[in-house]
């Protein structure tokens, strides 16, 4: 560096040089350097020799001040287009929009923009570089995350976001927005993000929306999202046992698919005969036995959906008796019972008594019950005992009454406290049909327990998701000992 010499006495002088590198677009003649200020002059400039516009560069030394933190300037150089030197056109015409930013910064956060950038291929790159692809305003906030650290994405528009994302390899920036995903997953957007997800390939994401759909599907199916979903994902849920929602509900809501499908697929009109093909093999997967003969033949058949055969076979499958089912032909849809996780409870004790009640360990006791649907039985309850921590040996059978036709048995050793129910469970949910009337048969060998004195003989219970499920106990009492039977619809 070079200055001006000077004596003490002389006065200072006004101008000093300074030797550095001047920016690419300032010529020597154009800058001016005092002890005070550093000034500018752009004349003789144009704007293919320059990236800032006058007023930037003119105010160079001012911008800095409010802005004390590196990620604050950062912010500012982008949002003023100061100093850029790359340029994107961003999203599909009409609605593209131009952005610029620097590729030292970009390069500095994307494996995939410093190859874009800085690799063997950028000097191929044009002018304006066309990313059609990425939503502008998903674009625009990885850029401001980039430069910042700010995340303000909405949930709305974290799926465009994560997308773009993934895309440049923005890792910090992909995992939050599955944070933001996952923490938001409603029966309006599940779907949604659950297919963003699987395109992603974020696994974790995938699973927490795969649950979230499974039980809360009863809610999915009223929202428009639902009619969004792929077809394989369609059969995914459909063969699901877990899901909480009424058979007659899910077949409606394939039909709603299968409409919005035909739209997808450039059918003019959606018919029964173009619904039966764009919906294909999942329509088997809807598990008509479970539905009762009236909901059936009212509700189903006429929506010409299935064929004279499929309907004759399902009608005869729902109307003869439990014993005679074996004589039928196969049928080509499930009959299993959904297991979903919401067991419900009928009650047919109003309260118990103050006295108690042997039982006698070699008789055997039974009472009866029927149902008007399918529904799955988990377990039996009995009175409980007077004492703590009292001890029963139980054997119990699920016989169709007035036959010799046993459904399921178990033999179990249980420790059961003071005033709770003696709960019987089964391994499996068992099969129950409706309008059989089925006996269970039972032994207890234990304490004496408390009584029921009052009993209820028909008891409803609807389900919690679906409007269409309601099941109706008829309890037929015999030595009154069976208090609630818990099950699965």
């Amino acid at each position: 560096m070079s200055t001006t010499s000077s004596s003490p006495g002389d006065p200072p002088p006004e101008e000093f040089e300074l030797s550095f590198k001047l920016p690419q677009f300032l010529s020597p003649e154009q800058a001016h350097f005092s002890r005070n200020a550093i000034s500018v002059s752009t004349e003789g400039t144009n704007s293919s020799s320059r990236n800032a516009s006058p007023s930037h560069v003119n105010a160079i030394s001012n911008w800095r001040e409010p802005c004390p933190l590196p990620t604050d300037k950062l912010g500012y150089i982008l949002d003023n287009q100061v100093w850029h030197d790359v340029k994107f056109l961003i999203g599909e015409p009409p609605n593209a929009e131009i952005m610029t930013a620097h590729k030292l910064i970009l390069a500095m956060s994307s494996t995939v923009f410093e190859a874009m950038l800085f690799g063997p291929l950028s000097n191929a790159q044009e002018e304006v570089i066309n990313i059609p692809d990425v939503d502008p305003t998903a674009f625009s906030q990885m850029l401001k995350f980039i430069y910042t650290g700010n995340f303000d994405a909405s949930i709305q528009n974290a799926v465009d976001l994560m997308y773009a994302a993934k895309k440049y390899d923005v890792q910090p920036l992909t995992i939050k927005c599955s944070e933001l995903l996952r923490s938001d997953l409603t029966a309006i957007n599940a779907v949604t993000i659950l297919q963003a997800a699987q395109l992603l390939d974020e696994k974790e994401l995938e699973r927490k929306a795969e649950s979230f759909l499974i039980s809360n599907f009863g809610k999915v199916i009223d929202d428009e999202d639902f009619l969004t979903m792929t077809y394989a994902n369609l059969c995914f849920f459909l063969g699901k046992d877990e899901l909480d929602v009424g058979e007659l509900d899910l077949f409606f809501a394939a039909l709603r698919w299968a409409e919005t499908e035909c739209t997808r697929q450039g059918v003019v009109e959606a018919t029964p005969d173009s619904q039966r093909v764009v919906l294909r093999d999942a329509i088997f997967l809807l598990r008509f036995p479970l539905i009762s003969a009236e909901d059936f033949s009212l509700a189903v058949v006429p929506q010409k959906i299935l064929t004279s055969d499929e309907a004759l076979s399902i009608l005869q499958y729902l109307t003869v008796s439990h014993d005679k089912k074996s004589q039928l032909s196969t049928l080509p849809f499930n009959s299993r019972a959904r297991n979903t996780n919401n067991v419900y409870t009928a009650h047919f004790a109003v309260r118990l008594t103050d006295l108690v009640y042997p039982y006698v360990s070699h008789i055997s006791y039974f009472d009866s019950f029927e149902v008007d649907q399918s529904i799955s039985i988990v377990s039996f309850g009995f009175p409980a005992p007077d004492i703590d921590d009292a001890a029963y040996d139980v054997a119990l059978q699920v016989q169709v009454q007035g036959s010799s036709i046993i459904i399921a048995q178990t033999n179990q050793s249980l420790a059961v406290k003071r005033r709770s129910t003696i709960c019987v469970k089964f391994e499996k949910p068992v099969r129950i049909e409706p309008n059989v009337i089925y006996k269970v048969v039972y032994k207890l060998k234990g304490p004496d327990t408390f009584y029921a004195d009052q009993r209820i003989e028909n008891y409803p219970v609807k389900s919690k998701n679906s409007k269409s499920k309601t099941v109706n106990f008829r309890y037929i009492a015999y030595s009154c000992r069976l208090v609630e039977i818990a099950f699965l619809f």
